[in-house]
């Protein structure tokens, strides 16, 4: 007598996890069912893949893995559809349906009699038959398909059906997604598609820093999980958008993440370098992307387009690497870390609470900079109007001080949110100090301090540039090979530090290298060949180093295509004069130099002495001042050359006459009829003469335009008080020109 057959009973997951699956279905079919299928497009089919992923991973370990392995099929056919390797028919489209008709019926009753189990088997047949269509194409490794859990009737794989089934069949040409329709057809449209160019920018960002961490430490599994997990957000944003490369890309490089969490695989240098490329193509593709949406908004013509990047070469190196792993005795490979609780659970273990933020535009912040900078002026302008200074205004004045305070620390307020932190910045350089050091075969240790430090974003957005072309210097010229660095009895292994931190009103950052430093004689001998120096003229160390800042000058006996010490650094101390900053440079030969840039906190706004000279005002920055005086006659001596100084307590202090440097008439004459203030910059005093002090105030820095751009001793103006132009003065200029 024949057995009756048993129909198997699925374990039920626990209620939250039935509920949110059942939701997730319940929503996705009843948009698949209200699409038309010639009308189906990328993103849809990417939502539908990502939410059948996500449902999935919800049932592992809550259920039976072949329902488990039944979601994930279901998935994988909205992932053939979007990569063209299965038609999306009818058929096929129908197929899904009834699957997921079927897995929503059983979450929600059941599966307990052997008719159901017999549509279950007859639904998972039909999944695999049109999955080994998508196997079918070349490039899709039969191993790797098993590890995704692509499944077979009852858990058949590919290698077990033989290749009988494929075999004789003309290989097809795997075609990676480089081109896809972006469903923007106005500026609502484009804002998610922008928003995910800033959110995966950061991600990029958080990866490469990531991967320079773990080349340190390979066996960090907090970091390893990190990254996969930035990848993973990747892969499912882009999925859901239907940009289908980046979607692709970072689906591989989640698969070789995966296997070294698991210890299946050594994190190298070789797989370093492959998990940069994959990061340098995610930014490829970011860019072509963005020039895509400003092109479909009429913001830049086509030909501005950036060209698409090619992921095949990348996605082929990636399964190589994954491929090559496999076959390494296990006993090469790290051993796999037991997880942390709050990673099983889906937590980042460690990982302090974030504050809540949100993301503003620097447009809307430099509008509101303006704003508040302007309500400054208004402010001034009540409080000084002569008709409130008598006795009966006496409240009112009382009343606009209180507001003064206020509108002093709304001020300080927005400007403390444009200050952001060095840290991007600087962590982005590791990279490339690394990558440069890499191409060159030279050891470098390279340390980054006081990333914390802020400075205004208007400033760090024109940094970058030379602090890149410093660090190129370094690392091609300063810093020596291993081999003449051990012939020269130091470490085979060079260092470079970049440092900043604040100083009075500046923000100071430090380029020190340990290598060969600056050759004096070598940089004098060729100035002198230039014609720029007499042969005999004696040269102090600052004259000789700031030889090196002329446009042109080079002592590199042949050019590179990293860096030549001085090609360019004309450039560099432009930029950084543009941000009122200053380049200082300091050197011993074979021990090393030290590039110096100082900047200020912010362009915006800085607090300054008003005084008058003749009928003109001029703002002194605060931070330069060290104190004012009112000298005796016997305090003012005449020295060579028509020079004066001022004795300040025993010191000489230079004096320097506003009314002679800017030929201001009918203004006094007499130092000790006059103010003097005493002003400080880079360790040097000047005594600046002035009529009168007018008073303190925070001023709005106004930019003088490109006609008067380059005045010596003036670095722009400020509306003062009355509502007239004070220019503000430039103390390094005047200081350094004299």
């Amino acid at each position: 007598m024949a057995k009756k057959k048993q129909a198997k009973i699925f374990k039920h997951p626990p209620d939250p996890v039935r509920k949110s699956s059942v939701a997730t279905l319940t929503k996705l079919m009843d948009e698949l069912m209200a699409t038309d299928v010639d009308s189906l497009d990328k993103a849809l089919m990417a939502r539908a893949m990502l939410q059948l992923e996500g449902l999935r991973d919800g049932l592992k370990g809550n259920t039976d893995e072949d329902l488990v392995r039944f979601a994930g099929a279901i998935a994988k056919i909205y992932e053939g559809f979007m990569l063209d390797a299965l038609p999306v028919s009818n058929e096929n489209i129908a197929l899904s349906l009834e699957c997921g008709e079927f897995l929503k019926d059983f979450l929600e009753g059941g599966l307990d009699d052997s008719k159901a189990e017999e549509d279950f088997e007859e639904l998972r047949g039909r999944l695999a038959s049109i999955i080994r269509e998508e196997q079918a194409v070349p490039g899709k490794k039969e191993g790797a398909a098993k590890e995704e859990g692509w499944p077979g009737v009852r858990g058949e794989t590919p290698e077990a059906r033989g290749a009988a089934e494929t075999g004789g069949e003309p290989e097809k040409k795997e075609v990676f997604p480089e081109t896809y329709p972006l469903p923007i057809n106005s500026e609502e449209d484009s804002v998610i598609y922008t928003e995910f160019v800033s959110e995966t920018t950061e991600h990029i960002e958080s990866i490469e820093n990531g991967i320079m961490a773990l080349e340190k430490d390979p066996a960090n599994n907090d970091l390893l999980n990190s990254i996969f997990r930035h990848f993973h957000s990747v892969k499912g944003a882009a999925g859901f958008l239907g940009i289908l490369d980046m979607n692709k890309v970072s689906h591989e490089t989640e698969n070789l993440l995966d296997m070294a969490r698991k210890g299946q695989l050594l994190v190298d240098k070789p797989i370093v370098n492959l998990l940069l490329k994959s990061t340098d193509c995610q930014v490829r593709i970011m860019r072509h992307l963005d020039s895509r949406i400003k092109n479909i908004l009429g913001k830049i013509p086509k030909e501005q387009i950036a060209p698409p990047f090619p992921i095949g070469p990348l996605i082929e190196e990636i399964r190589g690497a994954i491929s090559g792993a496999k076959g390494r005795p296990v006993s090469l490979l790290r051993p796999a870390a037991a997880p942390a609780e709050e990673e099983r659970a889906g937590v980042a273990p460690g990982k302090a609470a974030v504050a809540a933020a949100i993301k503003v535009s620097t447009e809307k912040l430099d509008i509101l900079m303006e704003l508040v900078g302007e309500l400054v002026i208004s402010h001034t302008l009540v409080v000084q109007d002569p008709i409130l200074q008598n006795e009966i205004n006496a409240n009112i004045l009382k009343n606009l001080t209180y507001m003064g305070k206020n509108t002093k620390s709304l001020q300080e307020q927005v400007l403390a949110v444009r200050m952001i932190p060095l840290r991007m910045m600087f962590q982005k350089m590791v990279r490339l100090v690394r990558d440069l050091a890499d191409k060159i075969n030279k050891k470098i240790q390279f340390e980054i301090s006081g990333e914390e430090t802020e400075i205004d974003k208007t400033v760090i957005d024109q940094l970058n540039d030379p602090l890149v072309h410093l660090l190129r210097n370094s690392v091609d010229h300063g810093v020596e090979t291993p081999e003449e660095r051990t012939a020269k009895g130091k470490p085979e292994t060079g260092n470079i530090f970049l440092k900043a931190f604040n100083q009075g009103g500046n923000v100071i950052i430090e380029i020190m290298d340990d290598g060969k430093g600056l050759n004096r004689e070598r940089i004098k001998s060729k100035a002198v060949e230039k014609g720029l120096v007499k042969a005999d003229r004696k040269l102090s160390d600052k004259e000789i180093f700031d030889l090196i800042l002329l446009p042109g000058f080079s002592t590199a006996a042949k050019t590179t295509d990293i860096s030549g010490r001085g090609v360019g650094m004309d450039v560099v101390v432009r930029n950084i004069s543009k941000l009122n900053g200053k380049l200082e440079i300091q050197s011993e030969e074979e021990k090393g130099s030290k590039f110096t840039i100082r900047l200020p906190l912010t362009m915006a706004i800085i607090d300054g002495m008003i005084v008058q000279v003749g009928k003109e005002r001029y703002v002194i920055p605060v931070v330069s001042i060290r104190e004012s005086i009112k000298p005796s006659k016997k305090d003012i001596t005449s020295v060579t050359k028509g020079e004066e100084v001022v004795n300040v307590r025993g010191g000489l202090v230079p004096l320097i006459r506003l009314n002679k440097l800017f030929g201001i008439p009918d203004s006094k004459t007499t130092p000790w009829e006059a103010l003097i203030m005493i002003v400080e910059t880079n360790g040097k005093q000047r005594g600046i003469m002035v009529d009168n002090l007018v008073g303190q105030q925070q001023v709005v820095i106004k930019n003088l335009g490109p006609r008067l751009h380059g005045i010596r001793g003036i670095s722009g103006g400020a509306i003062l008080g009355d509502g007239k132009v004070g220019l503000i003065l430039d103390v390094e200029g005047i200081v350094e020109s004299l």
